[in-house]
């Protein structure tokens, strides 16, 4: 009965592993399961406290996992953490060094699939989470928690997309260290989007247009505090599902007076 009191410690190493390897993850579940989440810390603080004088080897265990999730924490809030954080500035300079890799991202996407569809996918934990088509008979999505691995190849055929095209383009993505992209075929008229840092309920991302932006097109995005216009074909894009859902107007002011977009 007593290793029942390890349960929390064993939730807390696992949530901190998770939003290790993937903040967004991390923070959905920390949220979704906030009433787990909070009585799991607040057992795991009283465990720890009683267990202090180690009198026992369970005891023992109980201070040293503790003092590991303590460490454990320490460590990704102070090198983990900042990794994920994003900002304008931190995707204009990593767009100024990768703008080629991101070139051949987008068209190795637009040669791989078929005229009149679309294709969206993420990747989580280095493989595909979500993946979603459209062509000109149907919409059909796949997700990993619901769908078997087999799905994925009828998408795929619906599009004219091989299994080699995929693996090429997750390839270009992971070089990028980036975790998502979003294209419709053609896309004249729609951005690209490249998912660039997901952390916490946060995303930032890329949109590419195929030709410069009209004077309404970028009086919107100027408008728009989810968006920083970079240049006339690159836009930049902060969204959140919860907490700040656009850059600060303090950021955003800030970039656009050190960098002028057109």
């Amino acid at each position: 009965m007593k290793w029942l009191f390890l349960i929390p410690l064993l939730y807390i190493t696992a949530l901190i592993a998770t939003s290790w390897m993937n903040a967004f993850v991390g923070g959905v579940l920390a949220f979704a399961f906030f009433w787990l989440t909070i009585p799991a810390i607040i057992l795991s603080i009283y465990i720890f406290i009683k267990s202090i004088r180690c009198s026992t080897v369970f005891q023992r265990i109980i201070v040293g996992w503790g003092i590991f999730n303590i460490l454990f924490f320490l460590v990704f809030t102070w090198y983990r953490f900042p990794q994920q954080q994003c900002s304008a500035d931190i995707m204009a300079e990593y767009y100024e060094n990768h703008a080629k890799d991101f070139d051949d991202l987008i068209q190795s996407v637009d040669e791989a699939i078929n005229d009149s569809t679309s294709i969206s996918f993420d990747i989580d934990f280095g493989k595909i989470s979500r993946f979603s088509v459209t062509s000109k008979k149907d919409t059909l999505t796949y997700d990993s928690f619901i769908h078997p691995k087999q799905r994925i190849d009828t998408l795929m055929d619906a599009i004219g997309l091989t299994d080699s095209e995929l693996q090429n383009i997750c390839t270009l993505l992971k070089d990028l260290d980036c975790s998502g992209i979003h294209m419709n075929k053609p896309y004249l008229d729609d951005s690209v989007v490249v998912v660039f840092r997901s952390y916490g309920l946060s995303t930032n991302a890329f949109l590419f247009f195929y030709r410069p932006l009209t004077q309404d097109e970028k009086n919107k995005f100027m408008c728009d505090d989810r968006f920083i216009p970079y240049n006339e074909k690159v836009i930049l894009r902060h969204t959140a599902t919860v907490g700040a859902e656009t850059f600060s107007k303090e950021e955003k002011d800030a970039f656009l007076k050190n960098h002028k977009p057109w």
